[in-house]
């Protein structure tokens, strides 16, 4: 299953994830546990580095899809770990759902090969 739109972390927000939930009025743990409690849309055995932390093998390839926006772990990761933004228009739609993932009919499958990614 595919969606329409596609979040990607922006690190340079990293720390200023407080200032942005504090003027919606929404706490961290609403936010990370949709962003980790939507349906898997493919994963794959490898970790991936911490661009700001260093760890070498820190965050799971995993995509997530809630029927609108996808997006990888990092997203989550970034959040939990390092207080990164989420992008405004992913925040909105989680408010419009309540913070209710979507049911989708997608089953979690493999990652792409290296010559489908972006």
């Amino acid at each position: 299953m595919s969606s329409n739109n596609f979040a990607k972390v922006d690190l340079s927000t990293a720390g200023r994830l407080t200032d942005q939930l504090n003027r919606v009025g929404i706490n961290k743990e609403s936010v990370l546990r949709y962003l980790e409690d939507s349906p898997v849309e493919w994963s794959a055995r490898r970790l991936l580095p911490d661009k700001l932390g260093g760890e070498v093998h820190a965050i799971p390839d995993l995509m997530f899809n809630d029927g609108e926006w996808s997006w990888h772990n990092e997203l989550p990761y970034y959040v939990r770990y390092h207080d990164a933004q989420i992008p405004e228009a992913l925040l909105n739609w989680m408010v419009t759902c309540s913070f209710q993932p979507k049911e989708t009919d997608n089953q979690e499958g493999s990652a792409p090969s290296s010559d489908e990614e972006e």
